[in-house]
Order: structure tokens, then sequence, then C-alpha cells
């Protein structure tokens, strides 16, 4: 009679070991931290980028100087940047809003290296993101660049990059193109 309550006594201590053990685990799962949300992107803030999407033809002083593909990607989170120049080099941005600092950025690439990163917002209808790095041709100056994009009636936009080296005394227009469809 005692070995039938012995294995019983076993059984029982058994599924009571497993069953702390399941409830164990299933505590630490629901105490674990979960995956962050994703972000919503449909603010107002995120949104305003949306005036850079499209397929554009870029021309400067009435000449096809390049075409830039501007799409969305992450969940409308930021403006994945193709450009292709008619002379042959290209390069790629990721132009995003930065909702824990409240600012726009942008980093850039092209397929000499050279990379440049921007942040900024929006001066009316226009986003001027700016940057400094050192210059390619002198590593000792400092180039402040600011680039601005600006709606134009009736559809695309016009982007002007000027650049200082002075300590923004000067500016030059580096680049003044007109995005079309």
């Amino acid at each position: 009679m005692h070995r039938p309550i012995a294995k019983l006594s076993s059984i029982l201590l058994a599924a009571s070991l497993l069953g702390g053990f399941v409830m164990s685990a299933n505590a630490e799962e629901a105490s674990s931290p979960a995956a962050p949300a994703r972000p919503d992107c449909s603010s107002a803030k995120h949104q305003k980028l949306r005036m850079l999407l499209g397929e554009w033809t870029v021309s400067e002083d009435d000449k096809v100087v390049g075409h830039n593909t501007l799409s969305p990607v992450f969940g409308d989170c930021a403006v994945r940047e193709e450009w292709k120049s008619a002379g042959g080099s290209d390069g790629t941005s990721l132009t995003f809003y930065d909702s824990q600092l409240d600012i726009y950025r942008q980093t850039w690439i092209d397929s000499q290296g050279i990379v440049l990163e921007l942040s900024g917002g929006f001066d009316g209808d226009s986003l001027v993101l700016e940057g400094r790095r050192p210059s390619v041709r002198d590593p000792h100056t400092s180039v402040h660049h600011r680039i601005r994009w600006t709606p134009n009636e009736g559809g695309g936009f016009q982007q002007v990059w000027t650049v200082s080296t002075d300590g923004d005394k000067t500016w030059k227009t580096i680049f003044n193109g007109r995005y079309a469809k």
C-alpha cells in the first residue's frame, strides 16, 4: 500500500515542480520588455516630406543634369533618394523627421564616397537642411552646406544648394536644380 502512495507522491511532486517551472517561464515572458512599437509616421511633420516623392527629371539652366527617384521607406518614416547624374555619378540619401529631436535629417553618400549629414526644418513651405564638413579639396577648410527644397507652383520643386567657407560671411550657389515629372 505504501508503494502506490509513494508513486502517487512522486507524480504529484513532479507535476508540482513542472507546473512551477511553466508558471515561472510564463511570468518571465510577461515581465520581459515587449518589442518596441512601430513609430507612427502619419504625423503632419512626417507627411511634409511627401512633397519630395516621385520620379524626377532634374534640370539646371534648362539643361537636364540628372534623374532622381525619391520613394517612401519604412512605413512612410523616411524618404530614400536615388540620384543618377547625366555625367555618370550617382548617390543616395535617407531623409527623415526625427521626432525625438524635433528636426529633419538627411544622410547622403555618393559614388565618390562623399558623405554629407544635414539637419534642419521647414521655413514656410521650404525644407532647409544644413551641415558642415571638411572641404573635399582642402581638409583644413570647413564648408557649411545649406540646401533648400521649395515647392514650385504647378508641381515639382526647386533645390538650391549654397555653401560658405568663410564663417557664413558669403554664400555661393553651387546647384540650382528644378525637379519636374
